[in-house]
């Protein structure tokens, strides 16, 4: 009997406005943790984050329960 296995992965990137350096480096550790506990909360996977002072890159895996959308629903 066969079988489906659904592994997507997102590459999220936030900038800030006008690409303005305002992201200070010793805010970053706990900027990450906290949008990666916002993946988690939503039944995610923050396989990394990371960033710098301008913008965050987040690669976040789900199953196919959760639409892309729900990330980003406000």
């Amino acid at each position: 009997m066969g079988s489906t296995f659904f592994s997507l992965h997102y590459h999220i990137v936030f900038s800030t406005k006008e690409r303005r350096p305002f992201i200070k480096p010793e805010w970053q550790p706990r900027l990450h943790a906290y949008l990666g506990g916002i993946i988690k909360g939503m039944n995610g996977v923050p396989e990394i984050v990371g960033g710098v002072e301008d913008h965050v890159h987040i690669l976040a895996s789900s199953g196919q329960s959760i639409a892309l959308r729900m990330y980003f629903a406000t």
